[in-house]
């Protein structure tokens, strides 16, 4: 496996883990406060290098540093502006930005002087392939429920179900975006129709009603462009690590 993509898979990897997975909503709503702002910072800063160690060296772990230190600057101007999907995507793609220039900075190259020796063998990749999974799982889940929230704004419908929504509405989404995303990933993309079906059947009744129609379509599309990207990309990390199972 080439050193410059399974580098990519990695700080890919290593910022959905930090941002996401070890994101909990604490740190998430406290961000406007400066410590756990930092926290947060240590949190991406280690993440990645953990799940890229096979690369450390001073020079990568001092860039890599840089990088948390604008994530956070980034952050900051997020934390400030008013909570929207447009705030959330443009967040994110200035991390993938920030990400991009370190890789770019420090490809071509190769794994740090001491891994050198341990020859990465057929073990390597599914490593890699590995974080990457627990990276995409956990956008597809955490990442997924924000991005559905976001989507969905602040109107519930009364059919919604205020009382339920927060924990069985989560449940759910999280039960059907798992289920596409490993669906999508073995190729049986005919079996998420069933899934969906399944889903608006025990919904079949508040459908009368257009705005929860509405707001169902809305939040049950974000929820599964969120899963099938997720699938396609954990399908995508396997061909460029050359995984067959």
């Amino acid at each position: 496996m080439k050193p410059e993509i399974a580098l990519a898979l990695l700080l890919a990897a290593g910022h959905l883990i930090g941002d996401f997975v070890l994101q909990p909503g604490r740190i998430a709503a406290g961000k406007r406060r400066f410590p756990v702002m930092l926290l947060h910072g240590a949190i991406v800063f280690l993440a990645a290098s953990a799940v890229a160690w096979p690369f450390w060296s001073a020079r990568f772990l001092a860039a890599l540093g840089l990088v948390a230190a604008l994530h956070l600057v980034v952050d900051g101007f997020k934390v400030r502006a008013a909570p929207s999907l447009r705030a959330f995507l443009l967040d994110q793609a200035a991390h993938l930005v920030l990400l991009a220039a370190l890789w770019r900075w420090l490809s071509p190259g190769g794994y740090s002087p001491w891994f050198g020796g341990m020859s990465p063998g057929s073990w390597f990749p599914l490593y890699v392939w590995s974080v990457v999974m627990v990276g995409l799982v956990g956008f597809n889940l955490i990442g997924g429920s924000t991005l559905v929230r976001l989507a969905l704004g602040p109107t519930i419908p009364s059919g919604a179900g205020r009382e339920s929504l927060p924990a069985r509405g989560a449940m759910i989404g999280y039960l059907e975006r798992i289920m596409v995303m490993v669906l999508v990933l073995v190729g049986q993309w005919g079996v998420i129709g069933l899934v969906m079906a399944a889903k608006s059947l025990a919904r079949f009744k508040d459908l009368d009603e257009r705005g929860f129609a509405e707001y169902y379509l809305i939040g049950t599309l974000t929820s599964l462009l969120v899963a099938i990207t997720a699938g396609m990309a954990a399908g995508w990390a396997m061909d460029l690590c050359r995984l067959v199972f």
